[in-house]
């Protein structure tokens, strides 16, 4: 079973009670936020399961982790010294209260070049096309002056991409976009995208290899 959270902390809360419902044998969970509630329940629950992507606070679980704070990190460093100072993040929303490893390497970025942090650079949206468009059109209506943006996903970029064309800013002579993920369409965008690549097969494959073990011990 495939079950997609979109990001939502009370989506993701019922899809975990779904699944254990159903008497599933395990679950790998990519949580909304540091803080899941739904992860708690796994351990009341004593159901296998294995955290890939985000860790969890003050939880010792097994977990297959991308380092978000890095990615950001690398991204914003890249345009920075490029030439770009003003840098849009567009970052999945987030619980309120929680921390964005994403947020915080490109905060660490501008604050080691001594760039200032411009709130209004800093955008939430859905990590999809449609989510990277509105924040660029958002910014663009705004007459917001910018000529750098890092994604939390390829996706994300592409909605960038079209924003950028609906609004005749030319990539990279207007703005300079770079994504994190390296999905195939990535390199068939005009021009191709800058991105991040992360090694997807092999953090499915461990993923799933540790779950199976876990699975297996708790059968022994």
């Amino acid at each position: 079973m495939l079950c997609n959270s979109e990001y939502d902390e009370k989506k993701e809360l019922r899809y975990i009670s779904l699944l254990a419902s159903k008497k599933v044998d395990g679950i790998i969970v990519a949580p909304v936020s540091e803080k899941s509630n739904g992860i708690k329940n796994l351990f009341t629950w004593n159901i296998p399961f294995v955290i890939f992507d985000i860790p969890q606070k003050k939880l010792k679980t097994n977990s297959i982790l991308v380092d978000h704070y890095q990615c950001s990190y690398i991204a914003t460093k890249h345009l920075i010294e490029n030439g770009h100072k003003n840098i849009v993040v567009i970052d999945a929303f987030r619980p309120p209260g929680s921390k964005s490893k994403f947020i915080l390497g490109y905060l660490k970025a501008l604050n080691e070049y001594n760039i200032p942090i411009n709130p209004g650079f800093i955008q939430e949206a859905s990590p999809d096309i449609v989510g990277g468009y509105n924040a660029i059109k958002k910014l663009i209506t705004k007459k917001t002056s910018f000529t750098g943006v890092i994604a939390i996903c390829d996706l994300a970029a592409v909605g960038v991409y079209k924003a950028a064309n609906k609004f005749n800013l030319k990539i990279p002579n207007d703005i300079s976009v770079v994504g994190n993920d390296d999905i195939p369409l990535a390199k068939y965008l005009n021009p191709p995208l800058t991105t991040i690549h992360q090694p997807k097969y092999l953090l499915g494959y461990k993923s799933a290899k540790l779950l199976l073990s876990q699975i297996q011990n708790k059968k022994a």
